[in-house]
């Protein structure tokens, strides 16, 4: 599964509008994670949180406001869960020690990669998942889903670099193979529509090309790692 990418239609227009007033109406709540830009969280982040703050206090986070977010939105945790299932055949299900998925939220679109540049997923690494059976690293998702995008879009641009397939070559086998597949492929959002991915694939946020004032990137965010009973999905 890790050069694997998949799109399914999770939420209708509607859907994303409601989604979206409850997420602003919870604005007390988000994380400013750029010191001058308008780029914000909502919910506890693994690679963020687990990587300021240590792993506990991630954990911490995640008590606080997992009850938040599921009381507003178990409708949609719940088809999230039930449409990967379905799709892929396997069980997926929450664990409430770790962050439930979350949210994204860039005011300004024209700064919607400050937050993160090229990148491999590795925040599993960040996670104690000893109490869990044939934990398989080799498997996980990363998801996204846009709830609100600016008129002229935005999406993903995805490398044909994998990081499981990089730790197999010479740091010369590596630049070369970044040499010659540095050309990336956008895949465009669609409101409602989940993005899943391996996360082991070279990625970074696209930003949008031209913007109004007052749009903003909006995008439900998570991750899903394999075990013995099937994936868990936090974020």
């Amino acid at each position: 599964m890790d050069h694997w990418l998949r799109t399914l239609d999770l939420l209708s227009p509607d859907e994303c509008a409601t989604v979206h007033a409850w997420v602003h109406e919870l604005r007390p709540y988000w994380d400013q994670r750029h010191p001058t830009l308008p780029f914000y969280t909502l919910g506890a982040v693994s690679h963020l949180d687990a990587v300021d703050n240590g792993t506990a206090r991630y954990r911490a986070k995640a008590a606080a406001q997992n009850g938040l977010l599921y009381g507003r939105l178990e409708w949609v945790y719940q088809r999230l869960a039930d449409m990967l299932a379905r799709v892929l055949d396997t069980p997926f299900f929450y664990d409430q020690s770790l962050g439930l998925p979350g949210f994204h939220i860039f005011l300004d679109p024209a700064f919607s990669c400050a937050g993160a540049g090229k990148h491999f997923d590795l925040e599993h690494l960040l996670i104690d998942w000893d109490h869990y059976e044939d934990v398989d690293t080799a498997r996980k998702l990363s998801l996204a889903v846009a709830i609100r995008l600016p008129q002229s879009g935005s999406g993903l641009w995805l490398w044909d670099i994998n990081y499981l397939d990089m730790q197999k070559l010479s740091p010369e086998a590596v630049q070369e193979t970044c040499r010659q597949k540095s050309q990336p492929i956008l895949h465009a959002y669609a409101l409602g529509r989940l993005v899943a991915h391996s996360g082991y694939q070279l990625h970074q946020i696209g930003a949008s090309k031209e913007f109004q004032p007052g749009e903003e990137r909006l995008t439900l965010q998570a991750h899903a790692q394999r075990v013995r009973q099937g994936y868990v999905l936090y974020w």
